[in-house]
This record gives C-alpha cells, structure tokens and sequence, in this order.
C-alpha cells in the first residue's frame, strides 16, 4: 500500500526523506548486526565490548572479535545501502531496474576495458592521497584536527584488523564482504539511488554524478582520505553514465576493493614488501595520467552514448 506514497512529491522532499530513512536504517541495521554477531560468534561478548571499540580497543586479525565484526559489517551494509535503495524507489514509486540503470547489460568490451582503467586510476588517486594525508588545519583548529587523526588512525587500525587476516579462508570472507558484499551495495545506493536523484532534480548529469561522489566519501567519516575518495566515487559515477549500466560501476568498485584486500593479504603474509597504506608519488600520477585517459577513451569508445543532459 505503501508503494508510490511519496511519488509526487518535489526531489527536495524526497531527499530529505531519504536522509530519515537513512539515520533510522543505520540505527535499525546496526542493533540487527550487533545481535547477530552476538548470537553467531559468542565468543567476541561484542554486545559487551562495542563501546570499548569505539573508543579505540586495538584488534587483533582473525580473532572472534573481529570475526563478529564481519558479521555486522554484513547487516549494516546490506541493511543501509541494498535493503534501503529498493524501499526507497518502492516509496517514490519507480522500477529499480530503470531507475538504477540495471536493465542493460554491460558489453565484454566494457568489461575489460574497466579493469585496466580501474588500477591505472588507482595509481593517480593515490597521489592525492597521499596530498590529503599531508593537509593540516589552522592553529586555531587544532583540537579538531587531533580528534580527526585519532579517527582516522581508529579507522586504520579497524582495516588492519579486517584485512590484516593470514589465512585463505578469511581473505576469501574479505573479498565478499568488501569485494562484493560493500562494492554492489554501495553502488546501488550511491550511483544508481543518490546519482539518479540528482541527476534528476537538476536535469545535469554531472551535478548527479559530483554530489554522490561527494556524499560517498562525506559518509565514510575520513576527512584525511576524503578527496581520493571523492575522485574513485566521480570515476564510478561517470563509469555508469559513459555505459549506461551500474553493472559496470560495480565492476569497477569490486576490482578498487578486491585489489586492496588482495595486497593487504600479501602484505600480511610476507609474500610482498610494499605495506598497502603507502600512497603514491606524483611523478608516478603524472606517468599514470596519459594511461588513465587512453583507458578511460577505449571505455567510452565501447560504451558510447548520448551525452543528453549534461
């Protein structure tokens, strides 16, 4: 009965909305995560420790701790992005496989071409990383920026523990859950819900494509990995729009995640020196760059469509 409720109201309405039913899926999904995790690794008493975590505990790699974070990590992924995307186009009364560009299929030739497309870009981006590690704030905020590093440094020690696993069997886990669990959930929410809202209210593609990337990395809560994040979400979000299919944005970001699970795995187990956080250099972005954009032509040259609305 519900469906179509809110079909007629204006895109501002909308949002807002959405933004409501985001912070309550979050708090809904994360209860759901937490219990769950309680209920299926009783060993990690998260229920009891959580508030010792976001305080900062340190974890430890393929401990039950962490073993119940995956599981939460689940819920609220699936919860907040996936499960929140189709209720919300069931409100405002529109078809997900049209409204979040799921109906066409990617062609073989797209496919390929956003692999090399996808490490190429990797290599720039980590050149404004590694800008953005190196920000730092007037004097006069300086009780801001030592909350941020010490969120950031929370944030790292949180990816060390997920990623820093040594077994096949937890770097399998990781690339579903962050290979393919977060990459198709996330891009059904940003680029196919958040993309397509904007695009729609302004009647501008790139103002859909920027605000999302925008939002992307504004939710991850990292100021000192903002921008890199900001540009991987545009480089999605122009993916999807160059093919007209999220199924390519979702490649896309599950070749970005599943690298970096892939690296920290080597890392982790001696197999490679390089430790996974060190970002790039400019000379290397400036090398990359002319590579990108070859790549980023042979995409569009496979995946040409009308640029209408721009």
């Amino acid at each position: 009965m519900l469906k179509g409720a809110i079909k007629h109201y204006p895109w501002l309405a909308k949002f807002l909305m959405l933004i409501g039913l985001f912070i309550l899926s979050e708090s809904l999904f994360s209860l759901i995560g937490l219990y769950l995790a309680e209920l299926l690794v009783p060993a990690s008493h998260i229920l009891d420790n959580i508030g010792s975590i976001n305080s900062g505990l340190a974890l430890e790699p393929d401990t039950p701790m962490v073993h119940a974070l995956e599981v939460y990590q689940f819920c609220t992924s699936l919860g907040r992005f996936g499960l929140l995307t189709f209720a919300f186009l069931w409100l405002i009364g529109e078809s997900a496989g049209s409204f979040l560009q799921l109906r066409k299929s990617p062609s073989l030739q797209q496919l390929i071409w956003v692999f090399p497309l996808m490490i190429s870009a990797a290599v720039v981006i980590g050149a404004v990383n590694e800008w953005n590690q190196g920000l730092t704030l007037p004097e006069t905020l300086s009780g801001l920026e030592k909350q941020m590093r010490q969120m950031e440094e929370q944030a790292k020690g949180m990816t060390d523990a997920f990623l820093g696993t040594t077994t096949i069997g937890g770097l399998l886990i990781n690339i579903f859950l962050i290979g393919i669990v977060a990459a198709v959930t996330e891009e059904l929410f940003f680029r196919g819900l958040v993309q397509g809202i904007f695009h729609r209210w302004t009647g501008k593609a790139h103002a859909g494509i920027w605000i999302a990337a925008f939002l992307f990395s504004f939710i991850h809560m990292q100021f000192y990995g903002f921008f890199p994040r900001l540009l991987l979400g545009a480089l999605l979000g122009y993916i999807c729009y160059w093919s007209g299919s999220l199924w390519t944005a979702m490649a896309g970001h599950f070749i970005n995640n599943t690298a970096a699970v892939i690296l920290y795995f080597l890392v982790s187990n001696g197999s490679v020196e390089q430790d996974p956080t060190e970002t790039g250099t400019w000379v290397q972005a400036l090398v990359f760059l002319p590579v990108l954009a070859i790549f980023i032509w042979q995409f569009r040259r496979h995946g040409a469509r009308l640029d209408d609305g721009v």
